[in-house]
């Protein structure tokens, strides 16, 4: 081999190299399924407040005794109430509350409470069950979390592995992440650095991390 080709020949082998290691790793859906606690997300749930911050605490008082006349366990109350209860029971509440209710102004704040509860705390995702009413129940559930634009980007995007993993149509995780990707556009904690403080469902302060949260969101994204 003669000089030029020899350099030729090097010239290629790094060029190689370089794109295999900027390649983008693709992100295992699965390894984050068996990774993830997916019990310890935080809720993020977005109450109806006044642009008046004297109003606030009222506020939030009055829509989490809306949110308690569910029946829906809290989640300090979870685990007591999961010795006699199921995610199905709580399933039912859910639905019936939701009927009875479609109108009011808080409804959207029950419909991410009420869902986070059953997907997260009451451990829908580990269900034994069938794997179609596995499948329907988690779509169900998502899917009332996007229409209330909720921001627990975390457990969005579990719920989208879980789906992967139960061999939903593909188009159809696609279009649960396009929605999600489209309205997480304008949501503003995407653009914060620190460590913010904000209320759980019940209203009391705990530390969120929104960095975290943000990189979850983009993995949505990529889906």
């Amino acid at each position: 081999m003669n000089r030029h080709l020899f350099h030729l020949f090097l010239a290629s082998c790094w060029f190689f190299s370089f794109c295999n290691n900027n390649r983008e790793v693709e992100f295992d859906y699965k390894e984050f399924l068996v990774k993830t606690d997916y019990r310890k997300f935080p809720p993020y749930i977005k109450f109806n407040l006044d642009k008046d911050p004297t109003k606030w605490q009222n506020q939030v008082k009055e829509q989490i005794n809306f949110i308690e006349s569910s029946g829906i366990p809290s989640s300090e109350q979870v685990e007591g109430w999961r010795v006699k209860f199921n995610w199905e029971y709580a399933d039912s509440l859910y639905k019936k509350f939701i009927s009875a209710n479609s109108q009011h102004p808080n409804i959207d704040v029950f419909r991410q409470y009420g869902s986070y509860i059953i997907l997260a705390k009451l451990a829908l995702f580990d269900e034994k069950a069938k794997k179609e009413k596995l499948l329907q129940s988690t779509k169900y559930y998502l899917s009332e979390l996007t229409h209330t634009k909720y921001t627990g980007y975390g457990l969005l995007l579990y719920g989208l592995a879980k789906l992967d993993d139960l061999n939903e149509e593909k188009n159809s995780i696609k279009k649960f992440a396009a929605e999600i990707s489209e309205y997480s556009k304008n949501d503003p904690s995407l653009n914060k650095k620190l460590i913010v403080k904000n209320s759980n469902e019940l209203g009391q302060e705990v530390v969120r991390n929104d960095s975290l949260n943000k990189e979850y969101r983009n993995k949505i994204t990529s889906f």
